[in-house]
């Protein structure tokens, strides 16, 4: 039975007769097209990557190329058959794959830090940064108001010395010449196509690499950031604030990783909440509370003003109706307001004079009973 032909020329837009230069360009710029770190969720375009890989282990390989022209009934040109007929470099092809994690454990990845499917193109494939999670501690007041809050977080930020290349400047040679500057090569398991580290340049892309002092490799450092972050008005306990592209930096281009934001809710002595009701205490002068002084009490809609009365004084709460936090049905529970007197440490001669006299007023003076 006639095997079925899947055209690998096609598949690379060159000729049967096209050289081993042909074939390898032919493969790098299809490859860094068509990379799934460039099309992420494009099933086709992985599909395409594949079918590309695929190709390129065959053609490249003068035996297998050998075979798929003979199968195929294809003709090779003198040229062509003459490159097939020359012996593989076994030597430069035969290192293990046990052999190259064991250098990269060695070298401690940095620029070598590779994953076994995808490459990207000219070295080390672009890592998208990490997603950096925080929390952000609020009091009930806060969560209801919302606004702007600034966070100071250490954050992986791109290499200024090296632009994020893992590499000193000036320390990179030539591109490899066996996986093409892509860092990865097409393998064979289990009858599908998959992508390996390249054993002769162990993923960096380049016949010679000199790591970035400033970095060691990993085209990134630590750096602490001043980061302000919007909460919406509204917002609740344990829930998630995402800011996309905040999170640490990407390495080698790839893109930034996100910030996420958990709110947690305190329970101060100023602030605090009682299902949809809010609790607040203010500290008040004594002299400012008996004499009935108007109070600026901060609620989830802004400032409201209070009048208030003696009876605070003995602990009594003032009940401020529909003020507090917005309920489900968009109604709002109550305010309770406590005041807190306040009495100065030391009184100047005037002000005790002045209090002195207050007392012997009719109603303010204790009469104690014997």
């Amino acid at each position: 039975m006639t095997p079925k032909r899947r055209d690998y020329y096609t598949e690379l837009g060159i000729q049967p007769d096209a050289s081993q230069d042909d074939i390898r360009a032919a493969y790098r710029n299809l490859a860094k097209k068509y990379h799934p770190d460039l099309h992420h969720g494009d099933t086709k375009a992985k599909e395409r990557f594949q079918k590309i890989g695929e190709a390129y282990s065959v053609l490249s390989d003068p035996k297998k190329r050998m075979e798929y022209h003979s199968s195929h009934g294809i003709k090779m040109s003198q040229k062509a058959a003459a490159q097939a007929a020359k012996p593989r470099d076994v030597q430069q092809e035969g290192e293990s794959f046990k052999v190259i994690l064991k250098r990269a454990f060695q070298s401690g990845f940095g620029i070598f830090n590779r994953e076994s499917a995808g490459s990207g193109g000219g070295g080390p494939r672009p890592q998208r940064g990490k997603n950096q999670h925080t929390q952000l501690e609020l009091n009930p007041l806060q969560l209801a108001q919302g606004g702007k809050f600034l966070l100071t977080l250490t954050r992986q930020v791109v290499c200024a010395v090296c632009s994020g290349a893992g590499v000193r400047p000036g320390g990179r040679g030539a591109e490899c010449d066996r996986c093409l500057g892509l860092g990865e090569i097409p393998s064979s398991k289990g009858g599908k196509t998959i992508f390996v580290t390249c054993p002769q340049c162990e993923g960096a892309g380049y016949s010679k690499f000199v790591r970035c002092d400033n970095c060691d490799g990993d085209g990134r450092v630590k750096k602490r950031l001043a980061v302000r972050v919007t909460i919406p008005a509204g917002s609740k306990p344990d829930q998630d604030i995402r800011l996309k592209g905040e999170g640490h930096e990407g390495a080698f281009g790839g893109e930034n990783g996100d910030l996420i934001v958990r709110l947690k809710e305190s329970q101060g002595s100023e602030y605090a909440r009682d299902g949809d009701n809010l609790q607040i205490t203010l500290d008040v002068n004594l002299l400012e509370a008996l004499g009935g002084s108007v109070v600026e009490v901060p609620t989830p809609d802004g400032v409201r003003k209070v009048k208030l009365n003696p009876a605070v004084i003995q602990g009594k709460a003032l009940k401020l109706t529909g003020q507090g936090l917005k309920k489900a049905d968009g109604t709002r529970g109550d305010i309770t307001l406590r005041i807190r007197t306040r009495f100065p440490d030391t009184l100047d001669s005037d002000a005790a004079g002045l209090l002195a006299q207050l007392v012997e007023l009719p109603g303010w003076k204790v009469i104690r009973k014997s």
